[in-house]
């Protein structure tokens, strides 16, 4: 294989390889490529885990069928520990980088596999079937693919890092209120109406809350995404949605210029 692959999918394909080797398996499948995607998945979110959903699967109910499926496996002792890739495996492989150099990108990643997995020439493979049960169809899974992409290219190992930027560092407010897991307003109503006459404005809308440590501005602005559902701008009817960005701050020596005597000098901050 002189095909690229992107750092998730050789972690997913060393989870696969060990899985086969736990379970005393002497041929590495599909099944087991696609049983490491999901259960990385739930470990931690990952891109081939959104595309997944997005596409309406449920990823416990995949992975359920999926151990029922590798159970059936027949299990051989072998002294060498040797494992060999299946032909189906080795198919979608190729197949996989053919779905790469579609969508002309550089290296292989896990959506490639499963876009693989939904061709026409894969359709006889048990592992196919089970996600065509899950109600996952090629059309429906690259509209998610889209979703999530958009136009870009994967050039590098890491791609995961630039998709779901938002979704990754950033906590959706207004679904979180949708879902009633913020507290509720209590009092604040006037000066979350001010927040949202300032944010309302086509120009100049960059609000600035001030006040002295403990006067509750960060639930403040929680408080704003529990206003009617997607507070609208009375004027654009445009819905709002607000994103609560998590900065790691750091502390930094600052440096700085001032001057004794009319003589420049350098002042470090201890």
């Amino acid at each position: 294989m002189s095909q690229k692959y992107t750092n998730a999918m050789m972690s997913a394909l060393q989870s696969a390889q060990t899985e086969a080797h736990q379970r005393e398996h002497q041929n590495l499948t599909p099944e087991h490529l696609l049983y490491a995607f999901v259960s990385e998945s739930a470990e931690e979110e990952t891109s081939i885990g959104s595309l997944l959903s997005l596409s309406g699967v449920t990823l416990q109910a995949l992975k359920a069928a999926l151990e029922n499926r590798i159970k059936t496996f027949p299990k051989v002792l072998s002294s060498s520990g040797q494992l060999y890739p299946a032909p189906e495996f080795q198919k979608l492989m190729a197949l996989s980088e053919g779905e790469a150099k579609k969508l002309q990108d550089e290296y292989v990643a896990p959506e490639h596999f499963i876009l693989a997995l939904l061709q026409g020439s894969a359709s006889g493979f048990e592992s196919a079937k089970l996600l065509k049960d899950m109600g996952v169809t090629d059309a429906k899974f690259r509209d998610s693919l889209k979703k999530v992409r958009g136009n870009t290219r994967i050039q590098d190992e890491d791609p995961e890092s630039k998709m779901n930027v938002l979704k990754k560092y950033c906590r959706d407010l207004t679904a979180l209120a949708r879902e009633q897991k913020l507290d509720p307003v209590i009092g604040r109503d006037e000066e979350i109406r001010r927040v949202m006459q300032v944010l309302s404005r086509r120009t100049k809308n960059n609000p600035v809350l001030i006040g002295v440590s403990a006067h509750q501005k960060h639930q403040h602005i929680k408080n704003i995404s529990t206003f009617p559902d997607s507070y609208r701008d009375y004027k654009s009817q445009t819905r709002v949605r607000l994103l609560w960005i998590m900065f790691l701050i750091l502390r930094i020596n600052a440096m700085w210029m001032y001057t004794i005597s009319g003589e420049p000098s350098v002042m470090k901050d201890a």
